[in-house]
């Protein structure tokens, strides 16, 4: 497989992309979204996933504790779960911005800047994870290219840590007023 980064690139192209035509009052509802499950990540994710392997420990029998297996499940949680909120959020009704978008070249760099930007916060995420647990699925070989570590350093939860809680609450502020 090539260097990460070009499928990193590649797939904030395509958020990019559908930005263009969904319009970015649409795409800012995606953006609170996923926002709102970073937040949850940040500040819950390692409580969630304890209590899901205990679960699954006592369902299923099944140890989740040694290694690889723990990584691969680990990192197979954030990546399902920001995926799966990613569809949810761009499929049938969506959680749109009220207003009227500016016309021209306006409306259109605007929707391609929040379509990059959710495209930044889903690929970004998930490479995230997959750098946290030491690509557990041998997807991507070592070592990262110079490029890609950099590109590890402005990763979303790598900078945005911090501000979540102010981001969340912000979006979803901004929803609600209108």
């Amino acid at each position: 497989m090539g260097p990460i980064e070009i499928a990193w690139g590649m797939i904030i192209l395509i958020f990019g992309l559908i930005g263009l035509a969904r319009g970015f009052l649409k795409e800012l509802g995606v953006t609170t979204v996923l926002l709102v499950v970073l937040f949850a990540f940040d500040y819950w994710g390692e409580k969630i996933t304890g209590f899901l392997f205990k679960g699954v420990e006592r369902a299923v029998g099944i140890s989740l504790i040694g290694e690889p297996r723990k990584s691969i499940a680990q990192a197979s949680f954030y990546i399902i779960t920001i995926v799966i909120a990613a569809f949810i959020s761009y499929h049938g009704e969506t959680l749109a911005f009220q207003g009227t978008p500016p016309k021209r070249i306006a409306g259109v760099l605007l929707a391609l800047i929040i379509g990059l930007v959710n495209g930044y916060l889903v690929a970004g995420t998930i490479w995230f994870y997959l750098d946290k647990f030491d690509y557990p699925f041998g997807l991507v070989s070592r070592p990262l290219t110079p490029l890609a570590q950099e590109l590890v350093k402005i990763l979303p939860l790598a900078i945005l840590s911090p501000y979540l809680p102010f981001l969340a609450v912000f979006m979803v502020i901004a929803r609600v007023i209108r």
